[in-house]
């Protein structure tokens, strides 16, 4: 990974800088979340996620709950779109329950409790209260979803971009611009989002958005001049790119 500044510069002693606040913010919300709440999605549910039978009960079953204009879309896509598509929407999560599906009905019914467990598991995770989607949302989850992460190494990836760009930018931009920079580019993400989601998927979570803004700032402000580059996994040894 290639990064603006110097590596050695990166991990002195902590202090009471923005680069190290949002470090430990984002690692304390995602420690608190882990013990608060439920798994997503829990083991029991991942072990049948790779089932053939399941994967191909579902997609008829996805089908089957869309209207003539959804269906004719859907059909044109492979099986496994379809079924990655049916384990985000949350309309057919909620459709699943009751609705009178044709096919191998031993089948279908436990594929229909498997989605109930999903849609009963969904309810409990972080995503679901703290995420930003098209069908719940509240004015807090435009800034909670920025703070949220859907495992260890969507926490650790996010952070590792986040905390170097904000160290170097510290170094000559005021910090209440680069915390303003986070915030919206995290608005803006979210907005993106929404206006894309068109099937009533689950609700996004993430500092992507923050991370993609903040380097993008970098980039304008930088623009006419030099920057340090270093690597993060160095190409010689012992070097620092």
């Amino acid at each position: 990974m290639i990064f603006p500044g110097d590596f050695k510069e990166f991990f002195n002693k902590p202090s009471l800088k923005l680069s190290w606040v949002v470090l430990f913010l984002n690692i304390f919300i995602y420690i608190v979340l882990e013990v608060t709440f439920e798994t997503w999605p829990s083991p029991e549910i991942r072990n049948v996620l790779s089932d053939e039978k399941f994967i191909y009960s579902i997609n008829e079953m996805y089908l089957q709950t869309m209207d003539p204009i959804e269906k004719k879309k859907s059909l044109s896509a492979n099986v496994n779109t379809n079924y990655v598509r049916a384990l985000k929407d949350q309309k057919f999560w909620s459709r699943a329950a009751d609705f009178p599906f044709t096919g191998d009905q031993i089948q279908i019914n436990e594929s229909r409790k498997i989605i109930i467990k999903i849609y009963e598991n969904y309810l409990k995770s972080p995503n679901y209260h703290y995420g930003l989607g098209a069908l719940v949302n509240s004015p807090w989850s435009w800034i909670t979803y920025q703070f949220v992460h859907a495992s260890l190494m969507h926490l650790l990836g996010n952070l590792m971009l986040i905390f170097l760009i904000i160290s170097y930018l510290e170094k000559s931009i005021n910090p209440t611009w680069i915390a303003a920079t986070y915030l919206f580019s995290g608005f803006a993400g979210g907005i993106s989002f929404l206006l894309f989601d068109n099937v009533g998927g689950m609700s996004v979570i993430g500092a992507s958005a923050s991370a993609t803004g903040l380097l993008s700032f970098l980039i304008i402000i930088k623009s006419n001049k030099l920057m340090p580059w270093g690597y993060l996994v160095a190409p010689v040894k012992n070097g620092y790119g």
